[in-house]
């Protein structure tokens, strides 16, 4: 019985260090992806006109309320209206932000370099504001107002024209793992290891 009391005190511990150590060291993924509107003057037509956005953002935590995170580790896609690819921010060349205000998450940027053809296009940044993104929620909504206050949209410039384009954002989410799902699965784990082990036990008793 020694023995079996060491074991599960043993398993438990691991569980517990395995759901608490990595989950504050380790890097946070937040998602994102919406859709682009049209812009009624200026440059037409934009080429992200009626298009699309995916892609992730890595940070290494989220903000405590009232402050920022910065990180230069994003992989985001921008999609014309067909679907296409058009170009990525991603790698060493972006920078991105996370704001929380007193109560949530407000707002997420990204900014930086990609390639369409023979252009490189420099994102000024695809700002994403959240309407309803509360701490200790896994998703947020994107806000989006009207003309001409847009709350979310992206901004552009093609080189070496040096043409630059704007798009509203009409819908989108930001979401992130919910790290209570993770530690509730590993006590399970563990719970059913000792369910069986005890069980042995008692049938070769």
């Amino acid at each position: 019985m020694t023995r079996f009391l060491s074991w599960v005190a043993t398993v438990a511990a691991m569980g517990f260090f395995a759901c608490t150590v990595p989950m504050a060291n380790a890097d946070t993924v937040v998602d994102i992806s919406g859709t682009f509107g049209t812009f009624g003057y200026g440059n037409q037509p934009a080429p992200l006109n009626d298009g699309s956005f995916s892609g992730s953002v890595t940070f290494s935590s989220l903000p405590s309320p009232s402050s920022t995170v910065i990180s230069e580790t994003a992989n985001v896609n921008f999609y014309d209206s067909t679907s296409s690819l058009v170009f990525s921010v991603g790698g060493s060349g972006s920078y991105d932000t996370l704001t929380a205000g007193p109560s949530g998450y407000t707002t997420l940027t990204v900014s930086g370099f990609g390639t369409a053809g023979s252009s490189s296009v420099d994102v000024a940044d695809l700002s994403l504001e959240f309407s309803n993104w509360s701490f200790g929620s896994t998703t947020g909504t994107v806000k989006t107002y009207g003309p001409p206050n847009y709350a979310s949209s992206i901004e552009y410039t093609y080189y070496p024209s040096e043409t630059t384009y704007f798009n509203p954002v009409e819908s989108g989410q930001a979401s992130v793992p919910e790290p209570s799902t993770i530690a509730l699965s590993l006590f399970g784990m563990v719970g059913v290891l000792i369910y069986v082990r005890r069980n042995r036990r008692t049938a070769t008793a």
